[in-house]
């Protein structure tokens, strides 16, 4: 898990499918802007389950040794997040923001898990996660939700969805009707780590429990 220090709170970013903790280090950048100690935490998704990475992510967050400590997580990341929560219920966490995280499974994920083909690029990512069955959410955090409206991307030409999304994931799909608030950007499922709107939203959400 690579670090950066100012002198604020901390802020644990998860990435999604695909990536690396790398990625991250744009929406890392924004929020040191604001004020915030930044960790990115990297996982592997081809060989590791949801769950199990939710282990490695509750050992960063306790590795940490009492830092007041947030979760900024995209799409998969949010899935493993969720998992962590039910399963370490007493890791030091405060407040959560998920970025385009399809907690309830993904129609595009199930489309690409249907061709043999394909499948194996999803990993073990569909072991309660992708596909369905990932925790409840437990309700015992302050929990922000941005979603992307947004459909540019190879997912969106190939894998197009017929109701709002950010062209990965539809709003349907993550855990909006449970969040304490919820947010939709202007932008794709890819592009929202990188925005610094975004990272502004997630900042202010952390600070003040809304987005508004």
């Amino acid at each position: 898990m690579s670090s950066d220090q100012t002198t604020g709170d901390t802020v644990i970013l998860v990435h999604g499918i695909w990536m690396h903790g790398f990625v991250m280090s744009v929406m890392a950048q924004h929020l040191r802007g604001h004020g915030f100690r930044t960790h990115e935490y990297s996982y592997d998704f081809l060989r590791q389950s949801p769950a199990e990475n939710a282990d490695g992510l509750a050992t960063a967050i306790e590795d940490l040794e009492g830092e007041k400590c947030h979760v900024v997580a995209h799409s998969l990341g949010g899935i493993v997040t969720m998992h962590m929560l039910n399963r370490h219920t007493n890791v030091p966490v405060d407040k959560l923001v998920l970025l385009g995280s399809p907690v309830h499974g993904s129609e595009v994920a199930r489309r690409v898990h249907a061709n043999k083909l394909l499948r194996p690029l999803l990993g073990r990512s569909v072991e309660s996660g992708l596909l369905g069955g990932a925790p409840a959410w437990p309700g015992n955090h302050p929990l922000g939700i941005i979603n992307g409206s947004g459909s540019l991307g190879m997912s969106a030409l190939f894998y197009p969805l017929s109701e709002e999304s950010d062209g990965v994931v539809a709003a349907s799909e993550t855990l909006a009707d449970a969040a304490t608030d919820v947010v939709t950007v202007p932008r794709s499922h890819s592009t929202m780590i990188f925005s610094k709107e975004c990272a502004a939203l997630a900042a202010r959400f952390i600070n003040t429990t809304s987005f508004t």
